[in-house]
């Protein structure tokens, strides 16, 4: 068989060698669809499936995005140690973004309590803070209510109920958001 070129000679796809070689496909297809924007969401923040994902452009994040971001350094290190953040796939050292969707953005007024988060009078259905998280740990009780400037945006999950999202960490500022895109194809 040529590649390229290049004579290439491989053992025949029996037994062992067939999975190893389906694995490593696998995984180098996988490195690099992520490497140009196919992300794989398989939690509760938003419908599970693939998305493609593309850098976020200043001013070009509106209502209903999907976008992904970071928190800021003190709520990743406990989103961190409680495992609702998970390192990424790509180095041990670095921590996933969150991927949410966009719910608030320049000129609505929010307002962030324990019964929810409230954008421009309306109540988001199941945004209501808990005290506590599915462990019994303490969750962050943040009270805001403010008109979003530019660059300041709400981001809430899709399953609200127990989502960790804009009621517990409030606003998420332009500088901490990394790619932003639209599902592909949606497992539920």
């Amino acid at each position: 068989m040529k590649i390229f070129g290049y004579k290439l000679s491989l053992p025949p796809f029996k037994g062992i060698y067939a999975f190893f070689y389906i694995g490593v496909l696998f995984l180098v297809s996988f490195l690099a669809l992520n490497a140009i924007g196919f992300t794989l969401n398989m939690t509760k923040s938003l419908p599970r499936g693939v998305y493609f994902l593309t850098k976020a452009r200043k001013n070009d994040i509106k209502k209903g995005d999907i976008v992904t971001f970071t928190l800021p350094p003190e709520l990743r290190t406990m989103a961190l140690e409680r495992k609702y953040l998970h390192k990424s796939s790509f180095s041990s050292s670095v921590p996933s973004d969150l991927m949410k969707k966009v719910e608030g953005t320049t000129g609505d007024h929010v307002k962030i309590n324990k019964e929810g988060v409230f954008i421009n009078g309306s109540l988001l259905k199941n945004s209501a803070q808990r005290p506590a998280d599915g462990l019994g740990q303490a969750l962050p009780a943040i009270t805001l209510d403010k008109v979003l400037e530019e660059g300041e945006y709400i981001m809430m999950s899709a399953e609200r109920v127990k989502g960790f999202d804009a009621r517990y960490y409030g606003i998420v500022t332009q500088d901490l958001i990394h790619r932003a895109g639209k599902p592909l194809y949606l497992i539920d």
